[in-house]
């Protein structure tokens, strides 16, 4: 748990940093974290987690067919979390 806690630290610091930057339009830093996917994983978790939020599923399914990498990444990201309260 304390790695996850810190990471979430991190994840937060490096959000932003990069609105920061932002302002500045510097096309060169801009396009190495576009060229990189920076927080790419990220987006999937939370595009997964807000599927579950949004339709009331739990998970895609309980095992993904073998092959199938988007919904092996979907149960991953989704499997024993707890739905937000609103």
């Amino acid at each position: 748990m304390r790695m996850l806690s810190v990471r979430a630290t991190e994840l937060l610091e490096a959000s932003e940093l990069i609105e920061n930057q932002l302002v500045h339009r510097n096309r060169i830093w801009v396009s190495s974290m576009v060229d990189r996917n920076i927080g790419g994983d990220v987006s999937l978790l939370l595009k997964d987690v807000r599927h579950v939020e949004v339709t009331g599923r739990n998970r895609e399914s309980t095992w993904a067919r073998p092959g199938d990498r988007d919904a092996a990444r979907r149960s991953r990201n989704t499997m024993g979390y707890q739905v937000r309260e609103r």
